[in-house]
């Protein structure tokens, strides 16, 4: 039996939920933010978002705490198709054929896809298929071109009509490996361009070292001329990408990645990595992370302990041009940002402050020799040992402190 539509849940504090058959209470509730904290009758809390707990295929919700329901109702195991007349669950066929024609999916709904769904007479990327390897983009794309020439008025009229996701993926124009932005592309085909069951909180703004080097390894190699910054402008289109695909929304890498199919490998890695992304339940919230660190910095007596016993051979670091720089990375390892964008340097441009000292201090700890120096491999190791605790505190819901 279909879950309850989204709409008609109470997600208030004190509600239940059962989920894979356990019985979950909901703690507390963000609209606001759209954020969930649930608690089970044992174990440890679940913090979760309502898009996840929308998507997810075992979930409903409790009769017991349920005021839609009749008082004698509450309680009560919930109907099931065997409690249907034949004529009603003839009707819940039809409806579920209308959505498996409309999207491909009995539900209605691509994330709660049934086994062995979609079927191929019903599969949405065999769309206007005939020799059964083209996609819904390689086939629409020449006909839509074609249309384009013969008569463009028709043509814009469709773009202007409400459409299904994927005829929207497939009639939007694609700029080396990127969803067209422009004047020209109406709001209706401005849509994610993948179904996703990670949110854009869930995207790092800079792709994660670890993640790039089990997918992309080797990649950097292949391109055109490729220079000491491709590997940081690789990791930035790969977030980029994966924002796409969570919602709607290359200059350095397009001379590089030109030919010999670059973009299509690109857009392969950056899809495996959004594969292991649906498939994590215990995503990062990296939004959560970078407004908690908003106004955060390493209170002095934490550097002190930090870097006192290290200060002699590292003078440059010590006071606060050091608390500065150690703030800097800290939150560059939480947030996996890059430091150009951390709050400390963006407040001292927006005041006029020189930050050319700040910046030397952070970018000689990522310089590959000096990551091996004793000393600085040693405060690097401190403070990414802090870097973890904090992030392990937010990630709680906690302050970092």
């Amino acid at each position: 039996m279909t879950a309850p539509a989204a709409g008609s849940w109470d997600l208030a504090p004190g509600n239940e939920l059962i989920i894979d058959g356990s019985e979950w209470t909901v703690e507390t509730f963000e609209p606001q933010v759209g954020k969930v904290v649930l608690v089970p009758v044992d174990g440890p809390t679940w913090h979760t978002s309502v898009r996840e707990l929308m998507h997810h295929p075992g979930r409903r919700q409790s009769t017991r705490t349920r005021r839609d329901l009749p008082a004698a109702s509450r309680g009560r195991q919930p109907k099931a198709m065997t409690d249907l007349t034949p004529e009603q669950q003839l009707t819940l066929l039809r409806l579920a054929h209308l959505h498996e024609v409309e999207t491909g999916y009995l539900s209605g709904d691509p994330l709660l896809a049934g086994p062995a769904e979609p079927r191929p007479q019903y599969d949405p990327e065999t769309l206007l298929r005939t020799d059964g390897r083209a996609r819904p983009r390689e086939t629409i794309q020449p006909l839509a071109q074609a249309a384009v020439a013969r008569h463009p008025g028709p043509y814009t009229t469709l773009r202007r009509q409400n459409l299904s996701p994927a005829l929207a993926r497939a009639l939007v124009r694609q700029v080396h490996g990127f969803h067209a932005a422009g004047r020209t592309e109406k709001a209706n085909v401005r849509v994610a361009s993948r179904d996703c069951r990670f949110g854009i909180e869930h995207v790092p703004p800079f792709l994660p070292r670890h993640w790039y080097d089990e997918h992309f390894a080797g990649f950097a190699d292949r391109l055109d001329s490729p220079t000491s910054y491709t590997v940081r402008h690789l990791r930035r289109a790969a977030s980029l990408k994966l924002a796409e695909m969570a919602v709607s929304t290359m200059g350095k890498l397009r001379p590089q990645m030109a030919g010999g199919g670059l973009w299509e490998d690109f857009e392969m890695r950056v899809e495996n990595i959004a594969r292991r992304l649906d498939d994590d339940q215990a995503r990062t919230d990296y939004q959560r992370r970078r407004l908690a660190l908003t106004d955060w910095q390493v209170p002095a007596g934490h550097w002190a302990a930090l870097f006192d016993d290290l200060s002699p051979r590292f003078s440059r670091m010590a006071g606060q041009d050091g608390q500065l720089a150690a703030t800097v990375l800290v939150w560059t390892e939480i947030t996996q940002a890059e430091y150009a964008h951390s709050p400390v340097l963006t407040g001292m441009r927006r005041a006029g402050a020189d930050t050319t000292r700040l910046i030397d201090n952070i970018t000689q700890a990522y310089t590959p020799v000096n990551r091996t120096a004793t000393v600085r491999a040693l405060l690097r190791g401190r403070l990414e040992t802090c870097a973890a605790s904090i992030a392990a505190r937010i990630d709680q819901g906690r302050p970092p402190h």
